[in-house]
């Protein structure tokens, strides 16, 4: 059985393009960490996927953090010019719960190194909720969406958490 040279070429090449796919799979996994405390928060490449994002994931195993904990977005090699980070109130099913513009919330950042640091504000968005059940301990789904910029390219992150309105129902803190 004698192989034609061309398809031993796409054989090759294919097999050169599944390995370049997976290295950079991998080092986008190594470039960002996000964490609160010792909780890690898993993070996706692409800028607002969160109906993705949510299509696999369980709303029991998205991290829970309260207001005012802080959230730690740690880069392993890129050092960017600007970074920014927004956040997004989410339905259960990763779109956006208001529809208005003031649903997306620019944070306030502090730099530490090669780490971001911003802390979980009350969004004050929430409270347009008439769902009694939204304003119970860890009921509210935040998206955020990481803008990264360097030399004129932009690379974006996202990553979805629980966390609690503006307003608790304090029978549900117990």
């Amino acid at each position: 059985m004698r192989i034609n040279k061309r398809w031993l070429w796409i054989i090759a090449l294919c097999l050169i393009i599944l390995l370049c796919i997976y290295v950079n799979h991998q080092n986008t996994e190594k470039d960002v960490k996000v964490f609160s405390s010792n909780k890690n928060i898993k993070i996706y490449e692409g800028n607002c996927i969160f109906k993705e994002i949510m299509k696999d994931t369980n709303l029991d195993n998205l991290v829970y953090i309260k207001n005012h904990n802080k959230i730690n977005i740690a880069f392993s090699k890129n050092h960017y010019d600007d970074v920014k980070v927004t956040e997004y109130i989410l339905d259960s099913n990763g779109g956006y719960k208001y529809s208005t513009n003031q649903n997306a919330k620019e944070q306030e950042l502090e730099e530490k190194g090669n780490t971001i640091i911003f802390e979980i504000k009350p969004n004050y968005i929430t409270m347009f909720s008439s769902n009694g059940k939204d304003y119970d301990k860890g009921k509210t789904i935040k998206g955020y969406n990481l803008e990264c910029k360097k030399n004129g390219t932009v690379k974006n992150y996202s990553f979805i958490i629980k966390g609690d309105a503006a307003i608790i129902n304090k029978s549900s803190e117990k």
